[in-house]
């Protein structure tokens, strides 16, 4: 027969051998944890910096546009309206140009009509 004392010192030792064991793996998984953490807060510190890069960027965008409208607004538009007061001006010359030389063609063929009657016959 075996000796309980030493089958109760066997059992604590193989309890304390597990216990040492579940110790060390929960040692490695916090470790394990802590690095996962810290890699994913490095991550979520990076977007963060690109987020605020992309905004800044996004900002000088604005401004440089910003800036180009006014520019435009207070530059080219002046000269897009002159250009289109000279093409309306452009226009209306072409029309009373047209009016009156059909109106010298009308007077000449009327006046060649007179002038073939009188003397052609």
């Amino acid at each position: 027969m075996t000796d309980p004392l030493h089958d109760i010192q066997r059992e604590l030792g193989r309890l304390i051998g597990l216990v040492e064991g579940i110790k060390d793996d929960q040692e490695k998984e916090t470790r394990r944890a802590s690095t996962s953490r810290r890699d994913l807060h490095a991550k979520v510190d990076a977007v963060k910096e690109r987020a605020e890069d992309a905004a800044h960027a996004a900002d000088a965008a604005k401004t440089a546009a910003d800036t180009a409208n006014a520019k435009i607004e207070k530059d080219i538009m002046p000269v897009i309206d002159e250009v289109r007061r000279w093409k309306f001006a452009g226009m209306t010359w072409l029309a009373i140009a047209g009016v009156a030389g059909a109106s010298v063609l009308a007077f000449v063929i009327w006046a060649w009509d007179v002038i073939r009657a009188k003397f052609g016959g």
